[in-house]
């Protein structure tokens, strides 16, 4: 049965919102079952100097942390590129440099996490480069409808796994 245009657009809405969930519950609250979450707590540390682990010779863990952070934010590009078709990258880019922004800002209100310039610059990187595969996809399929589609069942396959995934993760991190 072929589904038309609109159900593809529904699906892709709430594929993104549901990332959007699990991006909020790894930044923010960092894998953490509900139980745990009262151990978040932590004094409020801000950190306006880039880089600044790979200054202070931590590298290995700062290293990781970037990688991570680009990551993690690769599918809100494809996802911006799906939405925001016709949009110039940088207005894509700065969408995601705002959510990462608001999402240290939190972080730093309610003390849990360190808020890092790094971390905004990191994920605003990923976003960009998610917005590359959309705009590289795009051009391979040539059709804005089979792209929609191939992002939809390629955000469909992989979101169970990944559920799996998070959820393994955060079972383990409860025991540390």
């Amino acid at each position: 049965m072929e589904w038309k245009k609109g159900n593809y657009n529904r699906a892709l809405l709430i594929l993104f919102a549901v990332y959007l969930a699990a991006l909020t519950w790894i930044i923010l609250f960092k894998l953490t079952v509900p139980s745990n979450i009262w151990a978040l707590g932590r004094d409020r540390v801000i950190n306006l100097i880039p880089f600044y682990d790979t200054i202070e010779n931590k590298f290995f863990n700062d290293f990781f942390d970037m990688t991570a952070n680009i990551i993690v934010f690769i599918p809100f590009g494809i996802y911006a590129g799906v939405i925001l078709r016709g949009v110039p990258m940088w207005q894509k880019a700065m969408t995601a440099a705002v959510l990462s922004a608001g999402y240290e800002a939190a972080q730093f209100i309610f003390a849990i996490g360190v808020t890092d310039i790094t971390d905004v610059m990191m994920n605003t990187l990923g976003a960009v480069i998610g917005a590359a595969v959309y705009e590289y996809i795009y051009l391979k399929l040539k059709s804005d409808q089979k792209t929609r589609r191939f992002i939809a069942l390629c955000s469909a396959a992989s979101a169970i796994p990944m559920g799996a995934v998070l959820g393994i993760t955060s079972v383990a991190f409860s025991f540390v």
